[in-house]
């Protein structure tokens, strides 16, 4: 109940947060219906001055706080086939910083994380910070959508997911981002 729900209250500070890969690859992943959609949602639903926006990738400075005039900016943003164009995005630096914030974030997808030289890295770099989030008495909820991706060298084509993953800080509640999603 604990790992599911959250250990207990607590004070959040600073706002909510939505973290979005823009790396190049995701570009095919918003061709599904269903991840469009859902895109479009958030970026509706998750606007105002309480959450803050990050994009990811080389031309975010790694991880970037999106600077906007009004909410009609970030939904035009994210939901646009030309944000995708960056390289490289740096989820494990998100992670990092999610991981040690307190409050609620979302982080939109694929886990595809890069090194400088362009290599795959295959290794769980994910999994200190998920355990770091839950014994420090948060929680983790994981949507996925599942999309076809062709590859543009190979031309091979192939099942690939895009990851909605919710940090709950403390006990989920009506505030938390979550029952926003």
């Amino acid at each position: 109940h604990e790992a599911a729900l959250g250990l207990k209250a607590k004070n959040p500070t600073g706002n909510q947060s939505v973290y979005v890969d823009f790396s190049d690859g995701l570009v095919q992943a918003y061709s599904s219906e269903t991840n469009k959609k859902v895109v479009d949602y958030i970026s509706q639903k998750m606007v105002g001055s309480t959450i803050d926006w990050y994009g990811l990738g080389k031309n975010h400075n790694g991880v970037g706080k999106l600077q906007y005039a009004n909410d009609r900016d970030i939904y035009n943003k994210v939901i646009s086939e030309g944000s995708y164009v960056d390289i490289m995005a740096p989820i494990e630096e998100a992670l990092k910083k999610i991981s040690t914030s307190s409050n609620d974030a979302l982080l939109i997808t694929d886990f595809e994380e890069y090194t400088p030289d362009g290599k795959e890295q295959k290794f769980a770099y994910a999994k200190d910070y998920f355990t770091k989030w839950i014994k420090d008495g948060n929680s983790i909820t994981i949507y996925y959508s599942q999309y076809t991706e062709k590859n543009k060298k190979s031309k091979l084509s192939g099942e690939k997911n895009l990851y909605f993953v919710l940090f709950n800080y403390g006990e989920v509640n009506e505030n938390s981002l979550v029952f926003k999603f």
